[in-house]
């Protein structure tokens, strides 16, 4: 097996299929619940992540300060970290993060708009955090293209380069192609988030896999935008 994390981002993303309704309390349980199982990367928060808790993106049940100081007093070996779209959140809501020792921060761009994360990478580096970029819609833009930004986002400091199928229209093959010409060409960790619209996000995901991806996205029974999320417990039955 190559070396593979998987990040379970049931309390992030899955909270869009509950109008981003978990408590504080169910943050707590879940994420304890998951150490427990063995899971050792943990996403929590807003759906949209840090910031967003607003009547334009939708009140969630806590805010985030609420949320991080769940995980931190509920996990002793896993590590938990939060989403974060320039734009919605700023460089207080990092440094938030980082006071309840959240070890990753995972700044989420449209492909064609990864420049504005610039100052976030950076900044998130100084505080000490493990900095994953997420290309949102990373099919939108021809591959080259994809491969010149994230050389500049791994050139500020990004630790992951991670494959978004926003839409979950990707075919396995296509995964497959992006992973490997991604890891060639950037030496980082490359990641995956596959959506479910066309049943495909778990044989997307092992194609990510067997293509040298090393962190891949799940939530428990697929919870998460629009069709869900590669589903925790098949992905870890079939890796087995």
């Amino acid at each position: 097996m190559k070396p593979l994390e998987i990040l379970e981002c049931t309390l992030r993303d899955g909270s869009y299929s509950i109008d981003h309704q978990f408590t504080a309390e169910d943050t707590a349980v879940i994420a304890a619940g998951l150490e427990e199982a063995g899971f050792r990367k943990i996403e929590i928060g807003h759906g949209l992540g840090l910031g967003a808790s607003t009547p334009q993106f939708g009140v969630s049940a806590a805010p985030d300060e609420e949320y991080l100081e769940a995980a931190a007093s509920s996990l002793t070996k896993a590590r938990f970290g939060t989403f974060f779209i320039p734009g919605i959140a700023n460089h207080r809501h990092l440094e938030l993060a980082a006071k309840y020792r959240a070890s990753f921060v995972r700044i989420g761009t449209n492909v064609s708009e990864t420049d504005q994360g610039e100052p976030f990478i950076k900044h998130a580096k100084e505080l000490g955090m493990e900095v994953s970029c997420n290309l949102m819609k990373t099919y939108a833009v021809p591959l080259d293209e994809v491969i010149r930004r994230s050389e500049r986002l791994v050139g500020w400091g990004a630790d992951v380069i991670c494959i978004v199928d926003s839409a979950g229209g990707m075919l396995p093959t296509e995964v497959a192609e992006m992973v490997r010409r991604l890891r060639s060409a950037l030496g980082v960790a490359i990641g995956f988030h596959g959506h479910n619209n066309v049943q495909l996000a778990i044989a997307n995901t092992l194609m990510a896999v067997d293509a040298g991806a090393s962190v891949v996205d799940t939530s428990l029974r697929g919870m998460g935008r629009s069709a869900g999320n590669a589903q925790t417990e098949v992905l870890v039955m079939l890796l087995h």
